[in-house]
C-alpha cells in the first residue's frame, strides 16, 4: 500500500481522512492540539522555527495531504498567516529533501466572490478577505514548489463542510441555536445559498485522485450537488428537533456561493442534507 503524509490530521477533515483511508493506505500525519495516539502520528507545531527535524522519520512517502484548517476564521492575522503561510513553506521545504509523488492542498472555497450565478474554478476570486488572501497565496506557493519538485498538485477549494462531532462553523452554530431557542439572524429573505459537502465522503473523493486522477496540475472545487440557503438549513434541523425556530430576515439582497457541477461531484455519490440531519443527528 502506498505511504500517505497528512498535515493537520487532527482537524476535522483529517480525522475523517483517516477513518476513511485507513484501509487503501499506510496513513502517517501530525496533529497539533487534538492529541492522536498512535505511533504513525507526530506532534507538530507549525510556528516553531524548526519543525522539520521531526518530519524526517516519514520514509517513501507517495502523497502529502494539507489539510491544516482553523475552526474559527477569526483568528489573528498573524497566526493564520504563520501557519497557513510560512508554516505552509517550511513544509514545502521538508518535500525538497524527500521524492513525493503527489500534493494535495486544502484551501477554500471562500476564495471566491459571492455571485448570484454558479461558481467554477475560474470565477472571481475575492482578494478582499484576508483569510480568502491567505488561501489563494497558499495555493500560488503550492505552484512555485510543484513546477521546482515536479510533483503533482491538487488544489481542492472545499465549500461548506459538515458532519458528526463537528463543534463549530455553521451547521454546528445553527442546530446549537435552534435546539436553544435562540434567533437566527438571515441577510436577506433566506440567507445566504451554499453548496455543501458531508465531511465523510470526502475520503472516496481524496482515494481517487490518488489513486487514479494523473494531471501534473489539477483545482477543483470541493462539494457535493446539493445546496441550501441558511433559512432551509434552519426549517430541517427545527424539524428533527421540533422546535419553532426564530428567524429575522433584512432587505439585502443576497449573492451566494454555490458551486457548479465537476467531475468530482458526477462521479460519486453523496449524502444530503436532509439525510443527515434525519439520520446522523
Amino acid at each position: 500500500m502506498k505511504n500517505i503524509l497528512i498535515i493537520g490530521a487532527s482537524s476535522f477533515v483529517g480525522q475523517s481522512l483517516i477513518s476513511g483511508l485507513d484501509q487503501n493506505f499506510n496513513i502517517f500525519g501530525t496533529f497539533n492540539k487534538k492529541k492522536i495516539k498512535n505511533k504513525n502520528f507526530i506532534y507538530l507545531n507549525l510556528k516553531d522555527k524548526l519543525p522539520i527535524k521531526k518530519l524526517t522519520k516519514f520514509k517513501n512517502i507517495h502523497t502529502v495531504i494539507w489539510c491544516v484548517q482553523s475552526n474559527n476564521k477569526n483568528i489573528k492575522k498573524k497566526n493564520l498567516y504563520e501557519i497557513n503561510i510560512t508554516g505552509l513553506i517550511k513544509i514545502m521545504d521538508f518535500l525538497k529533501t524527500i521524492k513525493i509523488k503527489k500534493f494535495i492542498f486544502f484551501s477554500s472555497g471562500s476564495v471566491y466572490s459571492k455571485s448570484k450565478k454558479k461558481l467554477s474554478e475560474h470565477s472571481k476570486i475575492n482578494l478582499d478577505d484576508y483569510y480568502s488572501f491567505v488561501k489563494i497565496l497558499g495555493e500560488k506557493i503550492c505552484q512555485i514548489y510543484s513546477e521546482s519538485n515536479l510533483f503533482d498538485l491538487i488544489i481542492l477549494r472545499p465549500f461548506t463542510i459538515y458532519g458528526k462531532n463537528q463543534k463549530s462553523r455553521l451547521i454546528y452554530n445553527l442546530i446549537f441555536n435552534i435546539k436553544n431557542e435562540n434567533k437566527i439572524y438571515l441577510e436577506g429573505k433566506e440567507g445566504i445559498k451554499l453548496s455543501t459537502i458531508y465531511v465523510d465522503d470526502i475520503p472516496q473523493i481524496i482515494k481517487y485522485l490518488i489513486l487514479n486522477y494523473r494531471p501534473h496540475y489539477s483545482v477543483f472545487n470541493l462539494s457535493s450537488p446539493f445546496s441550501y440557503s441558511v433559512k432551509k438549513f434552519c426549517e430541517l434541523i427545527a424539524n428533527k428537533f421540533n422546535k419553532d425556530v426564530k428567524i429575522s430576515t433584512s432587505k439585502i439582497i443576497n449573492k451566494n456561493l454555490v458551486s457548479k457541477k465537476n467531475i468530482l461531484n458526477k462521479k460519486f455519490k453523496f449524502l444530503s442534507f436532509e439525510k443527515f440531519i434525519k439520520e446522523c443527528v
